[in-house]
């Protein structure tokens, strides 16, 4: 140090380190896109003929008055795009999450052409001599519950056992008894002789054809129901290898807890949203989906009953009454699942898939609409 330099400064604060040059520090930029399922439909969908009087064609008619009078076969709440004569949000960003989403789930405990069909074959042996037709039983597209237990309201039991009675008369003395603790299911029994003939039913893999669609409908019946190896015949043991042999006819057979859920979850599917993310969102299944946002879990939304005015804490939610009625689901995501954008594209649509758990599209009718709304919440 040359104190005597002309130059000569001494600053403790810099000689320590306190001091350093400044750096100018600004905060990630966040956006929220809030977007609702019915704002798919547009004013120019609208016809004012016979539905709205001409000049009145808003977007809030056409939210009102979309799902109902226009087609149902594609834009639906479960497989839907958004789009409008703008760009969906400024900015740029350089990712994505889905972080809220309310699913107002309307899809019925039994629905045509999903869950609603099983058939039944009788014989007068165990082993299947004098088999007579197989019968196939339809069920009424809507809401039920399991009958005695938890209530007896829309008794699915009363109505297994009125279309089975009906569908031959070899069956004119069958019941189904609901069951009456959640852990056990359904009791199908013949009862006694017919005509003097005794018969013995057995609950068949299903007459309806051999096309994937016909073998889905029986067997998501079968799993809602809770048809299990007793129902189908076969006896309750471990095997060595696929069972190959002739199913045994009963009087009478239980099967397991059914499942009212016509799915145990809702997998929200985004192609626009996760096109840049390099490693994608898959599953265990064949299908392997891999554009997923986000699972939500429908017995997210069945809560504990309160007794006394106070909650039962640590008690199981009451899954017997899931199903039984449309379901709403408010989805928070502490973690979000962050899926990376391009800077440079502006988000003018986005599609949104509303998979159950097979990796189909729930269905949709105006009848029983699903249909949500959701945040996305989008930083740089």
């Amino acid at each position: 140090m040359d104190v005597g330099a002309d130059n000569f400064h001494f600053n403790l604060d810099t000689k320590n380190g306190l001091t350093a040059p400044t750096q100018t520090y600004r905060a990630p930029r966040t956006t929220e896109l809030h977007i609702d399922s019915l704002d798919r439909y547009l004013p120019n969908m609208l016809q004012t003929v016979n539905v709205l009087q001409a000049g009145f064609p808003t977007q809030t008619n056409a939210k009102l008055v979309g799902p109902l009078v226009l087609s149902s076969t594609t834009n639906t709440g479960t497989n839907c795009i958004i789009q409008t004569s703008r760009p969906l949000v400024y900015g740029y960003f350089g990712r994505v999450a889905l972080t809220q989403m309310m699913l107002k789930f309307r899809s019925p405990t039994f629905r045509a052409d999903y869950n609603n069909t099983f058939t039944i074959r009788a014989a007068t042996s165990p082993t299947g001599t004098g088999a007579q037709p197989i019968r196939t039983i339809v069920i009424p597209e809507g809401y039920y519950t399991y009958g005695v237990f938890p209530n007896t309201d829309g008794n699915i039991s009363a109505v297994i056992q009125a279309l089975v009675v009906a569908s031959g008369p070899e069956f004119a003395n069958f019941t189904c008894t609901a069951p009456n603790r959640p852990e056990i299911g359904f009791t199908f029994s013949m009862g006694g002789p017919v005509g003097g003939v005794q018969y013995y039913g057995c609950v068949s893999w299903g007459a309806l054809g051999t096309t994937q669609q016909a073998q889905q409908l029986i067997t998501r019946t079968g799993r809602t129901l809770g048809f299990n190896r007793a129902l189908y015949g076969y006896p309750d043991a471990n095997l060595g290898g696929q069972t190959t042999g002739l199913p045994t006819f009963w009087i009478t057979a239980e099967g397991s807890a059914p499942n009212f859920l016509p799915t145990d979850y809702v997998d929200v599917v985004s192609q626009s949203l996760t096109n840049y993310k390099p490693a994608k969102d898959t599953n265990s299944t064949l299908a392997a989906t891999n554009a997923v946002l986000g699972r939500i879990w429908l017995v997210e939304g069945v809560a504990n009953t309160p007794t006394n005015g106070q909650a039962n804490q640590g008690t199981p939610a009451d899954l017997t009454t899931a199903g039984v009625s449309p379901i709403t689901v408010m989805k928070n995501w502490t973690h979000p699942n962050w899926t990376e954008l391009s800077p440079n594209q502006t988000i003018d649509k986005i599609d949104i898939q509303l998979l159950d758990m097979w990796g189909d599209v729930i269905p949709w009718t105006s009848n029983y609409p699903t249909e949500w709304s959701a945040t996305l919440t989008l930083t740089e």
